[in-house]
Parts: C-alpha cells; structure tokens; sequence
C-alpha cells in the first residue's frame, strides 16, 4: 500500500486549520439591530403575532392590559425600517383579545382574537356582543391604509366561549379561520353541535371558510 507522502499530510492540514478559522469567524458574526419599538407603557402585553407583506412592511397584533383585570386587542403595522404608520385599537369595556394575523399579496391584513362587549370599529363597522355578554369570535380585514373592510363574528348564545385561534390564506382568495368553542357555535347559517367530553364540559374546535374579498362565510 502507498503511504501519503508529508507533502500530502502537510496540505490536508492546512486546510483544516483553515476552515476551522473560517467557522470561528463566522460564528462570532453577530446581526446588527436595525430597528427597535416598544410596545405599551400599559400593565402588560400578551400574544404578540406578527406578519409581513411584499414590501417588507411588519403587522403586529396582540393585547395590552387596559387595568389590573381587563385586556384590549389592537393592530398596528409598521415599515421595513421600523416607522409606525398606523394602528388600530379593538377594545370595549371587556375582554378583548388579538390571537393571529395574516396578509395577503395586497397588503389587506386579516385578524381574528375574541371580544365580550360592543367594539366600534370604525367605516361603519361594529362587533355585536348581544344580551349574553359571553366571549365570542371575531375576524376583521383592514385595508393597506388601516382602514376595516369588513367584520365577521360568532352569533350570541347564553353558555360559552367562542375564539379565534389561527388563520391562513390560498390562492383562490379564501381566509380560513380555525378556534374553539364551548356549547355550541353559529357562523352565518351553519351551527356546530357541542363535543361532550364527560366530567369536563363540552365544546370543541372549529375550521371556517370566508371570502378575503367580502367576507362572506362558505359552508
């Protein structure tokens, strides 16, 4: 068998030494900040979700502490560089909760959460909380400039809590909406009959098609 002459060794070496400096180096590269915002001077701040459109603008929304036992849900989007350039509040006198976000190639943004008083959305829009005042679903789209389109929720019931917990589009300009409920649940004309889990409760989990455009619930 033929023994690698030192020459070989001595280049193999080399080059080993050589890329174990390159992999140093490169590992102590550490990214640079481009941009920082806080949040709320408020009690505290839960769920911060975030979303990006084509141009590298950021949407933010999650919930801020109005006092030591309420909560409001809000929107904001920020530019590429970190600048705020809108924000929305979806707040009542209750309890009122941002859990996803998503955008489209627009730059339409669509958010759902939960709400449990009357919110006043603004362009006309209102979010109906009913006799009950139990927690229910809501799913709102704002246009590029903050403004809200239109605005879709849970119908009332006695018994309960409705929330929206996640959302997705596709190509066909379809926003689909998936969250839980307890009891029952009526979106449009299509009502779920409970899941009884014995000696806890009853409720269940839930996936709903809307139109990004109109907003129109598809059973």
């Amino acid at each position: 068998m033929r023994t690698p002459s030192f020459s070989v060794w001595r280049y193999a070496s080399l080059l080993l030494v050589g890329l174990f400096f390159r992999l140093s180096a490169t590992a102590q590269v550490t990214p640079s900040w481009q941009s920082v915002n806080a949040i709320s001077p408020a009690y505290s701040s839960d769920n911060l979700v975030t979303a990006s459109d084509a141009a590298g603008n950021l949407y933010q929304v999650g919930y801020i502490s109005n006092s030591p036992w309420g909560f409001d849900a809000y929107i904001s989007k920020f530019s590429s560089s970190g600048t705020l350039l809108w924000t929305n509040k979806i707040a009542s006198t209750g309890d009122d909760t941002a859990s996803d976000v998503v955008v489209d190639a627009a730059g339409n943004a669509y958010v759902t959460g939960s709400f449990t008083k009357d919110i006043s959305l603004g362009n006309n829009l209102t979010l109906t909380a009913g006799p009950y005042q139990v927690t229910k679903m809501y799913l709102i789209r704002y246009s590029p400039q903050g403004t809200p389109e239109w605005a879709q929720q849970s119908s009332d019931k006695i018994l309960g809590y409705t929330g929206g917990t996640g959302l997705a589009l596709d190509a066909n300009s379809n926003v689909y909406l998936t969250g839980q409920y307890g009891s029952t649940l009526t979106i449009g004309s299509a009502t779920l009959p409970p899941v009884i889990y014995p000696g806890v409760g009853a409720g269940g989990v839930f996936l709903a098609r809307f139109s990004a455009a109109t907003g129109r619930w598809f059973l």
